[in-house]
């Protein structure tokens, strides 16, 4: 048999029947100067790929579907399938179609893609298989099950379609790739239309990984191109992490974790508190979501939002402690009336019968033998009777100054005398009470002032004083005839607990030369560049957004929720699936 191809000068050129047309092609190029498929006329190739190929694919695919008889005979026993001819006799078994309609013996790529077509349609209609009491038993597996019935029973079906059309030789080994292709992809598919957002990720995650792995080999195969079979593995690995806006990603990536955790009290304690925001992370002390969070913040626009809400962040803690402050004791307003009510009691006089008890303790008249003999005292006392609530008061402070120089003991004792001392003042004068009351929240005011000394007024500077037992009860405990500061302790004792500070400039730097910045690994960088690639730069910027968004809690019924996006999306990755494992097992 000879091959007879037209010249330029319209001289017929023989080639041997046995030679491939890429070595005919090659003898064209050199020799002639010109290929066989320049000369081929536009109208060729529209009736070569528009009509002759898949009347060539559809007539193999019809051949395949006469020898299943055959095929499935043959997976029984030998003498059976002798018994039933291949193609059950209608078609001879050597017919080759692409000579019947003149095409070419070798393939291109495009008669590759218009080839497998025909049974890669024909797969998205098989229904799965029926497991009776294994798929039962299977789907009794806590969580996983429902999800794993599903891909194994479309790995089944796919897997006896794909052997029954397979040569002889492979039908198993086909049969048995096409199960392990569509099973994971089937089970992503089912936990991608979950109601869980954790297994609609890792469904979104799992197939992308699966299909850009297939992709790739198949592409290699069909092309022999390094180029395209990355190129098809990229974009089969986008199309199954594909599905949902930056918003909806975000929303998973960084709410999933806070359900289960007491973030509401957290939350309600930051509202009453007046601050800008409490992200996820910090309501709900969630170690998975904090790690989240940490990963936000990376890209230009995303930090700068993230600082410009920090910034208004640290602002309301100050704001909110300079509120508590306030609440203990306000100075404007209370100063002049400590100040008022000390001078209207310091007239009253004393009963000479209220001071028996107290005129025979040994503690008494020493505190009260330091104010007559210490030149402070007795010009501070001077034109003052002794028998006014401003001379006991006088003593009452020199009590003070013994307590503060005792020794525990002794000191307890001292604090007896004290009291009883005041419990006098304070009935036979309740305007000295009061005065007395204001001074000690003015104190207490002072003391926790002195906290923030050369220290920024911040949520984290003040919790590491809060966070000490001994300092929140005594707090309190002076607190307690101002119950408004005292919840206002308490909220502020369980969230500072968690703040997350936004780095400053020079924080930022510092981190940056020990590479704490830097991605922990090569996988996490890919996901950070694979999240932004989906959703053109804006999911950065979008998980900002939802932490700092003093409504985030909004949101998790949203979790839950199945979207259209996603139903479509599974059953997306389910077709995609099977399209390749098609692919895949042709070639």
């Amino acid at each position: 048999m000879v091959r007879k191809i037209r010249l330029p000068n319209n001289e017929i050129a023989n080639f041997p029947d046995e030679m491939s047309d890429s070595e005919i092609e090659s003898i064209l190029q050199n020799q002639f100067g010109f290929t066989n498929r320049n000369r081929e006329p536009l109208s060729s190739n529209v009736v070569r790929y528009g009509i002759k190929e898949p009347l060539a694919a559809l007539g193999e695919f019809g051949h395949k579907l006469l020898d299943v008889p055959h095929n499935v005979a043959s997976l029984i026993s030998e003498k059976l399938a002798e018994k039933i001819p291949k193609g059950l006799g209608l078609v001879p078994e050597e017919y080759n179609y692409r000579e019947g309609l003149g095409l070419p013996r070798e393939k291109d790529l495009a008669t590759n893609l218009i080839g497998f077509a025909p049974e890669t349609i024909a797969s998205l209609g098989i229904p799965g298989a029926p497991l009776g009491r294994l798929g039962a038993l299977i789907s009794k597996i806590p969580k996983a099950g429902k999800y794993l019935t599903p891909g194994l029973s479309h790995a089944l079906s796919q897997g006896l379609f794909t052997t029954a059309l397979s040569p002889e030789e492979d039908k198993l080994e086909r049969g048995a790739e096409t199960a392990s292709i569509v099973g994971p992809l089937s089970t992503f598919s089912e936990a991608v239309k979950s109601g869980s957002p954790t297994l609609r990720t890792a469904g979104k995650l799992g197939s992308a990984a699966l299909l850009g792995g297939l992709g790739y080999s198949a592409a290699k195969e069909a092309t022999g191109n390094e180029a395209a079979a990355d190129i098809t593995a990229a974009l089969l690995g986008l199309a199954g992490y594909k599905g949902g806006v930056a918003s909806s990603k975000a929303r998973n990536d960084l709410l999933k974790g806070v359900e289960g955790t007491d973030y509401l009290d957290a939350l309600n304690a930051a509202k009453r508190l007046g601050l800008e925001y409490l992200t996820p992370a910090e309501a709900s002390a969630n170690p998975f979501v904090g790690a989240s969070q940490g990963a936000i913040g990376r890209t230009e626009k995303g930090a700068q939002k993230l600082y410009e809400k920090g910034e208004k962040r640290l602002q309301s803690e100050e704001k909110s402690i300079q509120r508590l402050f306030d609440t203990i004791f306000e100075k404007e307003k209370l100063s002049p009336e400590v100040e008022r009510l000390y001078s209207s009691s310091y007239q009253v006089a004393v009963p000479e019968d209220r001071l028996s008890d107290l005129s025979n303790n040994e503690i008494f008249k020493r505190a009260q033998m330091i104010i007559n003999n210490k030149p402070a005292y007795k010009e501070s006392l001077k034109n003052i009777p002794k028998n006014s609530i401003a001379y006991l008061d006088r003593i009452k402070q020199s009590i003070d100054d013994m307590i503060e120089k005792a020794p525990e003991k002794e000191a307890r004792i001292m604090k007896q005398t004290r009291k009883e001392l005041i419990n006098t003042m304070d009935n036979i004068s309740p305007e000295y009470e009061q005065a007395r009351a204001l001074a000690q929240r003015e104190i207490t005011r002072k003391e926790l002032e002195d906290v923030f000394n050369k220290k920024p007024i911040n949520g984290v500077n003040f919790y590491k004083y809060l966070e000490n037992n001994k300092n929140f009860s005594s707090l309190l405990n002076k607190l307690k005839n101002v119950p408004e500061a005292q919840e206002q302790v308490r909220d502020m004792r369980l969230i500072f607990k968690n703040l997350i500070n936004i780095p400053t400039v020079r924080t930022a730097a510092q981190l940056r030369r020990t590479s704490m910045t830097k991605d922990r690994s090569s996988f996490q960088t890919l996901m950070d560049v694979f999240k932004e690639a989906l959703s053109n730069g804006k999911y950065d910027e979008a998980a900002v957004d939802l932490i700092t968004d003093p409504n985030w809690a909004n949101e998790l019924d949203k979790l839950s929720k199945i979207s259209k996006k996603e139903i479509l999306l599974g059953k997306f990755i389910d077709l995609l699936g099977k399209s390749v494992a098609s692919l895949a097992t042709q070639y």
